[in-house]
């Protein structure tokens, strides 16, 4: 089976509990549950054998440091 890039639940008014899961060769899956515990099970499921990890990149990420010249040591001190 190709990896799954992409788990999701779809907000549907006839079937409540439908999990949607698209694949690296961008198939998509959908499951109808009967309940909402059925449907976190399965996804925890899902994403614990997803070979893509869940978690981004940061963003907007800075990082400030301080730098100067001790002349006696001839080195930079970070402070």
């Amino acid at each position: 089976m190709p990896h799954v890039v992409d788990v999701s639940q779809l907000k549907l008014k006839s079937k409540p509990f439908v999990l949607c899961f698209t694949t690296s060769d961008n198939r998509r899956y959908q499951i109808s549950l009967p309940n909402t515990s059925d449907l976190q099970r399965w996804y925890r499921s899902i994403v614990s054998r997803s070979k893509r990890a869940r978690i981004s990149d940061p963003h907007g990420f800075e990082f400030h440091v301080h730098v100067s010249w001790d002349p006696k040591s001839h080195a930079f001190i970070v402070s």
